[in-house]
């Protein structure tokens, strides 16, 4: 074992720990953006294919509203994992600056 590997035992356990406390209030978002975007033009489609249906519109004649819910959907699965990702590394940020605190603390 590597003298550098040693130096940064204590902080990777540290970072491990905010890691996890983390995840209880601000759980990592699992995915990627593909993923994300994938399914938040699947759901703007399906609004759509049910609003055309509920109306008794020809499916060709939601066309355009198809593309502009598939472009909204997604966009907002996009928003949304940002969002979420966003919000799992200031948790993880605001834990790691507990456990510095409490450490010097002490």
């Amino acid at each position: 074992m590597s003298r550098h590997t040693l130096v940064n035992e204590p902080r990777h356990a540290a970072l491990k720990a905010a890691k996890a406390k983390a995840e209880l209030y601000a759980p990592r978002p699992t995915g990627g953006y593909f993923i994300s975007g994938l399914c938040g033009a699947t759901v703007g489609l399906l609004v759509t294919h049910i609003a055309s249906l509920f109306y008794s519109l020809p499916q060709t004649a939601a066309l355009g509203a198809g593309v502009v819910s598939t472009t909204s959907g997604t966009l907002a699965g996009l928003y949304i994992y940002r969002r979420a990702r966003y919000r799992n590394r200031k948790a993880i940020a605001r834990e790691m600056a507990r456990n510095r605190h409490i450490s010097e603390s002490k």
